[in-house]
């Protein structure tokens, strides 16, 4: 039998090319980023949910909604998930590349916001953090038989 508990591993970190927004080509810069649900960002969605309830209250009083307060946190959480970055032969500004923290990554989402995206669709698919299971595709299809199951819609 094979065990399943470590088939998603969320705190592992995968390789993400940046790529060039208008080509899709690879800029050469490289971030490592763990899944949106790791340890970090589980503990930033504590964070985030404080300052969600406090917003609400705010509004409920009559105060007006922060319409960056959710652009603002989705860079944060992407921030949370960069482990390591390899910026190849490209600096940041001023000839330097920011260090690979929380609040470098931040400044790097902030000044240059089409970074954004490739970090973050890797963030949020699953299946960038899977490990093969020692397992027929009978037991992945859920039945003995190796048929897959039917599905019924109604």
């Amino acid at each position: 039998m094979a065990d399943i508990g470590g088939y998603v591993q969320y705190d592992d970190a995968v390789p993400v090319d940046i790529l060039f927004p208008d080509t899709r080509e690879p800029t050469g810069i490289v971030w490592w980023v763990t899944h949106a649900e790791c340890d970090a960002a589980e503990e930033l969605a504590v964070k985030h949910s404080r300052e969600i309830q406090l917003e609400q209250m705010s509004v409920a009083r009559g105060g007006e909604v922060m319409k960056s307060g959710a652009a603002r946190r989705e860079r944060e959480k992407v921030a949370a998930c960069v482990v390591k970055w390899d910026w190849g032969d490209w600096t940041f500004e001023d000839g330097k590349v920011p260090d690979c923290t929380p609040s470098g990554v931040m400044e790097v989402l902030t000044k240059q916001r089409w970074f954004f995206a490739d970090p973050y669709r890797a963030i949020n698919d699953l299946s960038n953090f899977t490990k093969p299971v020692a397992a027929t595709s009978a037991k992945r299809s859920g039945s003995k038989s190796g048929t897959k199951r039917q599905t019924t819609t109604g």
